[in-house]
């Protein structure tokens, strides 16, 4: 059944098993002996199913508007953190650093690493129109379905009138007719004859237990249809709203994956970076600083022309 299609009626004239307390169906499983009395009946026969099934769906659409309501707000900040970001983006965008700095290696990647990031973020904030599109439109369609299945189910109430009490009670005045019946036999009163003959009597009860259970199994049938169709729509309204929360879960862990990705990047590069990194590059390829790592010379190695000639021995 789609969610738009109709529901149908049954073939009965009559269709969940209503909550404890309707006359006509005990709350306890039934042993099979007590289940199989003809005394017992399994389905409500004074039920309502009709408005509890509709009351349940009007429970769903109560809250399809909350979350319609809360999908709108995560839209609309995201709508105002993409503003946001981008200003955000645009100062980190408009940092260079200066040519004394490294261009690779140093601080300088955690400007770029974060500048890809809040770019990444600005794309994920333009996705509102996606929670629009994908989620708000869905979960609002399916309420405004909703309205209309719930007009079908109540007018289907008149599916479940019944007569199975009046068979009933019917059948019960002719058992204790038979009962009667047989009783005179056991005296042997000669009353057991001609109509109140067990057998006669009997063929009565059994046209009765006949007509009882038939309008027990017309009224079951029912049940089961509408239990059948109220299932296939409730599982088309709990797929939609999975299907919202599972659009939210693929925002969330994008931002989350990039969040994590941007951490590792500055702690794995510009934040782990040796605290004389840049000063070390600086004073290693500028030409008016000495490396730090030369040593200073030593007067006994230093050579010149003719230090080692033996004429210039003592």
């Amino acid at each position: 059944m789609r969610r738009t299609g109709s529901l149908k009626r049954s073939s009965s004239k009559r269709s969940l098993a209503a909550p404890g307390g309707i006359k006509g169906v005990s709350g306890a499983p039934q042993q099979d002996k007590e289940y199989n009395s003809i005394f017992y009946t399994p389905i409500p026969t004074q039920g309502t199913p009709t408005e509890v099934l509709a009351n349940r769906f009007q429970a769903w659409r109560q809250l399809l508007k909350s979350l319609i309501a809360y999908f709108r707000e995560i839209q609309n900040s995201y709508d105002a953190r993409s503003k946001a970001v981008h200003k955000v983006q645009g100062v980190i965008s408009g940092i260079t650093n200066p040519s004394v700095f490294l261009t690779e290696n140093g601080l300088g990647d955690a400007t770029r690493i974060l500048d890809d990031y809040h770019k990444h973020s600005i794309a994920e904030a333009n996705k509102s129109r996606d929670i629009e599109n994908d989620v708000i439109g869905a979960l609002t369609g399916l309420r405004s379905d909703l309205g209309q299945k719930i007009k079908e189910i109540k007018s289907l109430s008149g599916d479940f009138k019944n007569t199975v009490d009046k068979e009933k009670e019917g059948t019960r005045r002719e058992i204790e007719k038979l009962q009667e019946a047989l009783q005179h036999v056991d005296h042997e009163d000669g009353s057991a004859t001609g109509k109140s003959d067990p057998f006669i009597v009997k063929l009565g009860v059994d046209k009765l237990v006949e007509r009882q259970v038939d309008e027990e199994n017309y009224l079951h049938r029912a049940y089961l249809n509408l239990e059948s169709s109220g299932r296939e729509l409730e599982s088309i309204v709990v797929g939609e709203i999975q299907k919202a929360y599972n659009a939210l879960a693929g925002i969330l862990k994008r931002e989350a994956d990039d969040a994590y990705n941007v951490v590792e990047g500055l702690r794995g590069g510009p934040i782990s970076l040796p605290k004389d990194q840049e000063w070390l590059q600086f004073v290693l390829h500028d030409p008016h600083f000495v490396d730090p790592n030369l040593p200073l010379r030593r007067i006994v190695d230093i050579d010149y022309p003719g230090k080692h000639n033996p004429a210039a021995t003592e």
